[in-house]
């Protein structure tokens, strides 16, 4: 693998992420209700 490989795969990855949280943050603003432990994952990540 390449030098680049990890760094194309982690970002991959940052991007799945981000679309997890946008799907979860309409939920959080409309119920104004903060699942503690998503973020709480969502930031370790």
């Amino acid at each position: 693998m390449q030098a680049r490989g990890p760094l194309m795969i982690e970002h991959r990855l940052i991007e799945r992420m981000i679309s997890v949280i946008e799907r979860v943050l309409p939920q959080i603003e409309s119920n104004q209700n903060v699942d503690v432990l998503f973020v709480d994952t969502a930031v370790d990540f």
